[in-house]
């Protein structure tokens, strides 16, 4: 039995790295997708439309600068171009959108929480 585990064990090491580093590249793939989604909106509209597009475009840069600072951004970026068709650029948009929401409403409640904390804080005269 022991003969038989670390042969397995050893393969299973081995292929988790390459499992991790896939993972890795879909989630940027995904997130160079929706910077792609906000940058073209960004350049399409005009006004709010815009400035909100301009929010997702920093929010989608800041996640790809966070988790991969070395990504040939550029490249990436054109890559994707092409790989964007109607109804891929559509579907990404939902998908984007729906993330960004979720994550703004997180962050809108975390301000919250901070700030009754915070009041609870001070009515207490132990701000921190």
């Amino acid at each position: 039995m022991r003969r038989f585990v670390f042969p397995v064990a050893m393969a299973f090491a081995m292929i988790m790295p390459v499992a991790q580093s896939a993972a890795r590249d879909d989630i940027t793939t995904d997130d160079v997708n929706c910077y792609v989604v906000y940058m073209t909106t960004a350049a399409s509209k005009t006004g709010a439309e815009q400035s909100a597009a301009y929010i997702g475009l920093m929010y989608w840069l800041g996640r790809l600068d966070g988790r991969t600072p070395k990504l040939n951004f550029k490249n990436r970026v054109l890559s994707a171009l092409p790989k964007l068709t109607k109804e891929k650029y559509e579907s990404e948009a939902r998908r984007c959108g729906s993330e960004l929401m979720r994550r703004g409403n997180a962050i809108t409640q975390m301000g919250k929480d901070v700030s009754q904390k915070g009041s609870r804080n001070l009515s207490q005269g132990s701000a921190r």
